[in-house]
């Protein structure tokens, strides 16, 4: 019967445990949110250090939220920190969640930005967005334009079967991205 007592107490003790942490971490989570939304209105009106600072602090509290860390790269990358703007989209991508598909697209962007010597890289982001999110237009539309930069790179090397291969699947992509916007177009005109 002592043993008994016992253990309900300690019971007690270990349930009243769980809901202080359950509390506190959705206390984090709720503050982190608010700290994200700041960061974003920040973003908008183009105070990007702020916005730098805030989101910074949103991951912080709560780092299992992707969409800070996809705001965080977006200002950094508008500040012009690819560098960190890369590493906050790979470490967004490393949580895994249900918004990869908009970490990897901003990760192509970044190595699109860089240019010259970074278009295959650009490739494999926006393949691995549209991977994640098959009929993600804007992958397919920025992952044929990286093939067309490529593939100049290439002819301008006289490499000519590379580049025609980048030619080759720019064109295959944009004829994916102009028949998903014609489906989508389409499907507004006959819904309204």
């Amino acid at each position: 019967m002592v043993f008994i007592k016992y253990m309900k107490k300690r019971l007690l003790l270990l349930r009243n445990l769980i809901i202080l942490l359950i509390l506190i971490l959705n206390y984090n989570l709720a503050y982190s949110q608010r700290l994200i939304k700041i960061g974003q209105e920040e973003i908008k009106n183009k105070n990007y250090p702020q916005a730098i600072k805030i989101l910074s602090e949103a991951i912080q509290k709560y780092p299992k939220v992707q969409n800070g860390y996809y705001l965080l790269a977006i200002a950094y990358r508008e500040n012009n920190q690819l560098t960190e703007a890369e590493g906050a989209l790979l470490d967004g991508i490393a949580i895994g969640g249900e918004i990869d598909y908009k970490l990897y697209f901003e990760l192509g962007n970044i190595m699109f930005k860089r240019g010259k010597g970074y278009y295959n890289l650009a490739i494999k982001y926006y393949s691995n967005s549209v991977k994640n999110m098959p009929n993600y237009d804007k992958a397919l539309l920025n992952r044929a334009n990286s093939y067309v930069e490529q593939g100049k790179i290439n002819f301008k090397e006289k490499d000519y079967k590379n580049a025609w291969d980048s030619y080759t699947m720019a064109i295959h992509d944009y004829s994916q991205f102009i028949t998903l916007r014609y489906d989508s177009e389409k499907k507004m005109i006959f819904s309204t």
